[in-house]
């Protein structure tokens, strides 16, 4: 795959994402809270795995 196919996906999935998103909050329903929290973690995740790849971290005691 092309890199312009890669991002394209990304931003698709992006968009999908927030529109069950924005229906699962307009419905109110019991799910929102842990889908939010779900969606929260998979961006912390994604973006921890982007800054690393990127930078070095340095840990110091």
């Amino acid at each position: 795959m092309t890199t312009r196919n890669v991002k394209f996906m990304k931003v698709a999935l992006m968009a999908v994402v927030a529109i069950l998103l924005m229906m699962l909050f307009v419905l109110q329903s019991r799910y929102t809270i842990p889908a939010v929290a779900l969606a929260a973690v998979a961006l912390a995740v994604y973006s921890e795995d982007r800054i690393s790849k990127t930078h070095t971290f340095k840990f110091m005691d």
